[in-house]
């Protein structure tokens, strides 16, 4: 507890006034120390008491072993506190420092479980509050083109050797079309098919055959057989 509220009309209190009566304003001040002392001792359960050894007691208020008892005696008896006495040691309770308590000491209970109903409608709130924010992040990756895929799409231009290997694989072996030939021709147009973006070299290359294939074919000098029947002699069945 950091501090407690101090009544400006204390001294009007009649339990108060008869500790000034009899004590004057040593009273006075010894009630409010053992106030204090409470309230630096009152922990998470919120007990308002505290028990110390007679001459820790005497130590506190700086007064002897028996105006000590004596004080604390009187306190008992017009029920300002209530006092236990066990062998050497003396515990000082004092139930109004609970209506005392400072706002600090209440938000410390409240952590504490003194306030659990409340505590528990929080926790629920910052379970939706993370609920509503993970349905957020999945609509919003939902929404978006996936980076993975995006990678995957991405075209990767090949190297003149990668490009060669792949025409001795496929069966191209002409002489003019080389993998330098490949290379040299799609960089200087941009590596694009048309007016779009490449986006697979081998298919190109395989285009490449196919339409190189057209060609020879179209220029290739028919046979009498073909001049004769209009079909190549390995097309006869």
């Amino acid at each position: 507890m950091k501090w407690f509220k101090h009544d400006a009309r204390a001294s009007d209190d009649s339990k108060i006034s008869k500790i000034e009566d009899k004590f004057g304003l040593i009273g006075y001040a010894l009630y409010f120390k053992t106030l204090e002392i409470i309230a630096q001792e009152m922990g998470e359960g919120n007990q308002p008491e505290v028990e110390y050894s007679y001459r820790k007691w005497r130590k506190l208020l700086n007064i002897n072993e028996r105006k000590t008892r004596l004080f604390f005696s009187y306190c008992s008896e017009i029920n300002l506190f209530s006092t236990k006495v066990s062998e050497e040691h003396l515990l000082v309770n004092c139930s109004n420092m609970l209506k005392y308590r400072d706002e600090y000491s209440r938000k410390k209970s409240k952590i504490s479980g003194h306030a659990t109903d409340n505590v528990a409608q929080e926790k629920e709130k910052e379970k939706e509050k993370e609920k509503e924010k993970e349905k957020e992040k999945e609509s919003n990756i939902s929404a978006k083109p996936k980076k993975e895929n995006d990678k995957q799409k991405k075209f990767v231009k090949p190297s003149i050797q990668q490009i060669q290997d792949y025409l001795d694989e496929i069966g191209i072996t002409e002489n003019m079309f080389t993998g330098e030939y490949f290379y040299n021709y799609n960089e200087s147009r941009g590596w694009v098919v048309g007016n779009k973006p490449m986006k697979c070299w081998k298919s190109a290359c395989q285009t490449w055959k196919i339409n190189n294939k057209k060609r020879k074919e179209a220029t290739r000098e028919k046979t009498p057989f073909e001049e004769a029947y209009g079909i190549k002699w390995n097309q006869e069945k």
